[in-house]
């Protein structure tokens, strides 16, 4: 007989309307977000960063709502995060580009180390930090609580 590849069937939703789905890729983000990367060579180093803000790189760590607890969103400057941002959370009261984040030197110290900041787009869904309203840019520290929507993340940054 002649060979015939496996092909499984048609995926189903379940009870809850999920699908399972097989895939070949890497899951960032958990449960929110799958890129499909391609395999890198020796020469290819892991991260890229950009200009500039070489060695900056964040977290953003679920804090609430409890079922994902725990679940690391990676975030880089120059970043959007929304639920179809660069760093994406399905959060319905999240909009689709709802914060970016950026890395500047603090204000007082123009030649000092860069941070993030955090920039709300607009006033429909807002952005706490601490619990407190932000409008413009603000900037982010070590274990911030950063509420958008329904959502808690606390920050987690790791830098040279």
């Amino acid at each position: 007989a002649p060979y015939v590849p496996y092909e499984p069937p048609p995926a189903q939703p379940d009870s809850a309307g999920f699908v399972r789905q097989t895939f070949e890729g890497e899951i960032i983000g958990g449960v929110t977000e799958i890129i499909q990367r391609p395999r890198q060579t020796s020469e290819q180093s892991a991260v890229q960063p950009e200009t500039g803000t070489a060695g900056l790189i964040g977290y953003l760590s679920i804090k609430e709502p409890h079922d994902y607890r725990g679940t690391c969103l990676p975030i880089k400057p120059n970043q959007s995060i929304g639920r179809e941002g660069d760093v994406r959370w399905n959060d319905p009261k999240i909009s689709r580009q709802h914060a970016r984040v950026t890395a500047e030197p603090p204000e007082d110290n123009p030649d000092g180390p860069l941070m993030f900041y955090l920039w709300p787009f607009g006033p429909t869904n807002p952005v706490f930090i601490n619990g407190k309203p932000v409008r413009g840019a603000t900037p982010v520290y070590e274990n911030d609580e950063i509420r958008l929507g329904d959502t808690l993340f606390v920050l987690k940054v790791l830098a040279d």
